[in-house]
């Protein structure tokens, strides 16, 4: 099942994979404060108990400011919140440099690709 949320910054599908894992692919700009706001409630109302991991796939996102950032957050702590886990994955130069600016590459699990991504949970799960 994929739903896809547009607007002039950011393009958002959800599709659901494995019984307990979301993964949420983006791609655009997260630059201003609605979209920010936007795609922190689409990804918390797809969350569900049955559902709680995040897999977030950012290798289309163009561009990430504070806005965007404050989503990821915002986003992340809703997961744990639920029991989940949140894994990022696809992350540009231009992020991966603020993640590390901001010291959010230590507070995030972050990976190259979408199997490394899911091969976290399989830690996870294990543990």
């Amino acid at each position: 099942m994929q739903e896809n949320e547009n607007n002039t910054n950011l393009n958002v599908t959800f599709d659901k994979i494995d019984h307990d894992i979301l993964l949420v692919k983006l791609s655009g700009k997260i630059i201003d404060q609605a979209t920010s706001n936007e795609l922190s409630s689409r990804v918390t109302t797809e969350l569900s108990n049955d559902r709680n991991h995040l897999i977030l796939d950012l290798s289309e996102v163009d561009y990430i400011n504070s806005n965007g950032l404050n989503s990821l957050i915002s986003i992340l702590t809703k997961t744990r919140t639920q029991g989940g886990e949140m894994v990022v994955f696809g992350i540009n130069e231009k992020v991966q440099k603020l993640l590390l600016i901001t010291k959010l590459s230590s507070v995030f699990t972050i990976t190259e690709t979408f199997e490394e991504a899911k091969n976290q949970f399989n830690q996870i799960k294990q543990n």
